[in-house]
């Protein structure tokens, strides 16, 4: 019974070395610095923006261009790029516990695109590229984050239109606004009052001395006018009281 034991432990020990062998088997030098270039060259990189669809929102609008107006969505596009054969793909983002795989076969001569289906989102995904060469079949070669941004409301406000470059006012954005609403547009307002203020001054410099002149003469126009008219009724009373005197010696 003992021997029977034996055995069975044997056969079981040498049964696990042989599966272990087999699993600690690699690709050797070359293929390793073959995959880890392939791995190396693959990117991710995102689009994002707006898109006209085939589809009507009102026929009787018509646009710039003269023609009806199409629905416009936002969109946030993700392109893997440089995939090959001796390869294969894992996706999973911070927002889902879904992991996709991906495989050349899936891709477009090697280019993989895909849509990030809520664009009110930050999102970052996480890409593994593993080996699918049969030496080393699932070696993790490579992992690659892309942090993929979140459409900004506040890009619609009329400010926006004066403010371009302002945080607030940037489509997509890869940061969230913590901000109350009152506290966002009362920055708004803040900084479109000061470029407005930076704006005159600007322009007053920019004007000549004649202009300045006469700037100041239409902005102070009644206060010109009462001096004027001062200084004319001045003027004709001190001609009265003087013919008045020289009469007077006359006589």
């Amino acid at each position: 019974m003992k021997k029977v034991i034996s055995g069975c432990f044997t056969f079981l020990l040498c049964f696990s070395f042989i599966k272990g062998i087999k699993a600690a088997s690699t690709c050797d030098y070359s293929e390793q610095v073959e995959l880890q270039n392939i791995a190396a060259s693959i990117k991710a990189t995102y689009e994002a923006g707006r898109r006209k669809t085939d589809e009507f929102v009102d026929i009787d609008t018509i646009d710039e261009n003269g023609e009806g107006a199409y629905l416009v969505k936002k969109f946030v596009d993700v392109t893997i790029l440089n995939i090959t054969d001796q390869v294969y793909l894992t996706v999973e983002n911070n927002k889902s516990t879904e992991k996709k795989t991906y495989y050349y076969s899936d891709t477009e001569n090697g280019i993989l695109h895909f849509s990030k289906e809520n664009v009110y989102e930050i999102v970052e995904y996480k890409i593994q590229v593993f080996s699918n060469h049969e030496h080393c079949q699932g070696d993790l070669l490579r992992t690659i984050t892309l942090l993929t941004p979140m459409y900004n409301d506040y890009s619609d406000y009329g400010y926006c239109n004066s403010l371009p470059n302002l945080f607030y006012c940037q489509e997509f954005i890869t940061s969230e606004i913590t901000g109350s609403v009152v506290d966002v547009t009362a920055e708004m307002s803040r900084q479109y009052d000061l470029l407005k203020k930076t704006e005159e001054v600007h322009e007053t410099k920019e004007l000549s001395f004649w202009e300045k002149i006469g700037q100041f003469m239409k902005e102070h126009i009644l206060i010109i006018a009462i001096v004027l008219g001062l200084i004319i009724l001045l003027g004709v009373a001190a001609t009265v009281i003087a013919f008045k005197k020289r009469r007077s010696r006359v006589l």
